[in-house]
């Protein structure tokens, strides 16, 4: 006789002697140590089963800001043409279209990466069977922020959204089955291809240094955005963006951008990958250490003058129009530190003497604690300066070009560009 022959003839009376069998001995196994091995046996061998409705525990999770993604490489297809009759002599309805758009309330490429597959397909033109009217397959709009920047794999530029609501015809829907198609009326498949897309301007400003050196907690003290912080470096491996709002309702984007190491401008690490970000701000703010820095135990250790004359060596190497072409900010972390005085008082007298860090003797040097918020007022508005003056500086190259904001109007348009 065993518990399972038992169960078998019997379950639920055994189910009980489990479950009592169990209860009982289990004072038992946590003072003498007798397992309930019989009683977990009828248990699990009985067809009448319990669910706890307990709720489950779960640990928390601590939420940090989501990830900013500046380029996604998606694959769109426009719709299939439907099929035509030539028994009724009816075409079939042409296959949607693909349009990318320019949204201002859109600031990342996050929500296109994330579709299904990172795929957009568009909708089938309708059957000559099921309706006498050709009817077109339905369109997808593929929401982007304004600024970014449609290219082909390899590099070419089909089109900059630069403007408001402005559209973009990426991928036109195949004609519907007829005659002219082909002698089966079968409709004809859309365009199918990769793109890529790219945020021409991530952020107004750009928060540049070397891992640990306080870009997180700063962006933290400027804005409402809530990167990761931790006390050890490479903290942040994609960039994050906030909002600085003034008082009169003015907002400017700060991007924290991960930290630079020796050799990026050779694409040590993701170095090429971090440089890029850097490009595409409009403002440079370069954080640095008061007290210096060292990245490991075996590396050097670098002063806050060493680490700023290795930041713009870096910029310098990958693009020298990138350091030149930008109004620049220093802000001097870590202030609430020991003996920081003294480090600012050394750090300022190297920035004036040093021929090779002539650069940043026209900048503001601010120095700010953004653990405690020491200076910080100062240097947002120090940096709202900067940014609405190279606004200004950058106004009149913006010329004025038509742009297509509706759907038929970017449709003909595109029309019109293949024809010529």
């Amino acid at each position: 006789l065993t518990p399972a022959s038992v169960a078998a003839y019997c379950p639920l009376p055994m189910f009980l002697v489990g479950l009592v069998g169990r209860s009982l001995v289990r004072p038992l196994r946590d003072v003498a140590g007798v397992p309930a091995t019989w009683g977990n046996r009828f248990l699990a061998l009985s067809p009448v089963r319990f669910t706890s409705t307990a709720p489950a525990e779960h640990t928390p999770k601590t939420r940090y800001a989501q990830d900013f993604i500046d380029r996604a490489r998606i694959y769109i297809k426009g719709g299939t043409g439907g099929q035509g009759s030539s028994r009724l002599a009816l075409p079939g309805g042409d296959g949607g279209d693909v349009f990318v758009q320019a949204v201002p309330g859109v600031n990342s490429l996050r929500e296109v990466s994330l579709a299904d597959n990172k795929q957009y397909a568009a909708g089938t033109g309708s059957y000559a069977s099921d309706s006498p009217r050709p009817r077109k397959g339905q369109d997808v709009v593929i929401k982007v922020p304004v600024g970014t920047v449609v290219m082909t794999d390899n590099g070419h530029v089909l089109k900059d959204l630069s403007h408001a609501k402005e559209l973009f015809l990426v991928a036109r829907g195949g004609e519907g089955g007829s005659v002219r198609t082909n002698a089966q009326h079968s409709g004809l498949r859309g365009d199918r291809l990769h793109i890529v897309l790219e945020l021409k301007s991530i952020a107004d400003v750009g928060l540049v240094g070397y891992p640990n050196a306080g870009k997180s907690s700063l962006l933290a003290a400027v804005s409402r955005a809530r990167p990761r912080i931790a006390a050890y470096p490479f903290t942040t491996i994609r960039p994050h963006v906030g909002t600085v709002q003034y008082e009169d309702h003015v907002c400017l984007r700060v991007a924290d951008i991960p930290g630079l190491i020796e050799g990026a401008h050779t694409n040590i690490g993701m170095g090429h990958a971090f440089l890029r970000h850097v490009e595409r701000t409009h403002v440079l703010l370069f954080v640095v250490d008061v007290g210096g820095f060292q990245l490991s135990t075996g590396a050097p250790f670098r002063s806050p003058a060493d680490a700023l004359r290795l930041l713009a060596r870096e910029l310098a190497l990958y693009r020298s129009s990138t350091l030149q072409s930008r109004p620049c900010i220093v802000a001097v972390n870590k202030m609430d530190t020991d003996h920081a005085a003294e480090h600012l008082a050394a750090f300022q007298a190297e920035l004036a003497a040093a021929a090779d860090l002539e650069r940043f003797r026209a900048a503001p040097v601010v120095p700010i604690s953004a653990k405690r918020g020491d200076g910080i007022p100062q240097l947002v508005l120090a940096l709202r300066r900067l940014v609405e003056a190279q606004r200004r500086a950058a106004a009149p190259e913006q010329a004025d070009v038509p742009i297509a904001t509706d759907i038929e109007i970017a449709r003909e348009y595109s029309r019109i560009v293949r024809r010529g």
